[in-house]
């Protein structure tokens, strides 16, 4: 199914529910992290980059799920 969207373009409906799950997922990690810097977010994506590149699992103490 083709959705009409402004400016006349189209698009799936499929792909609106993937937009739709993309943004809600955003904000959940948007709230779940709001206590946390800016600073100490980039630092624990480069240890997680950093454990990656030497193929090692991310230590489980660091999950907070």
């Amino acid at each position: 199914m083709k959705i009409k969207m402004s400016k006349g373009t189209t698009a799936d409906s499929e792909d609106m529910k993937r937009s739709s799950i993309l943004e809600q997922t955003a904000e959940s990690i948007k709230a779940a992290n709001r206590g946390i810097s800016e600073e100490d977010i980039t630092a624990f994506i480069d240890e997680a980059f950093e454990w990656e590149s030497m193929n090692k699992p991310f230590p489980k103490e660091y999950n907070r799920v």
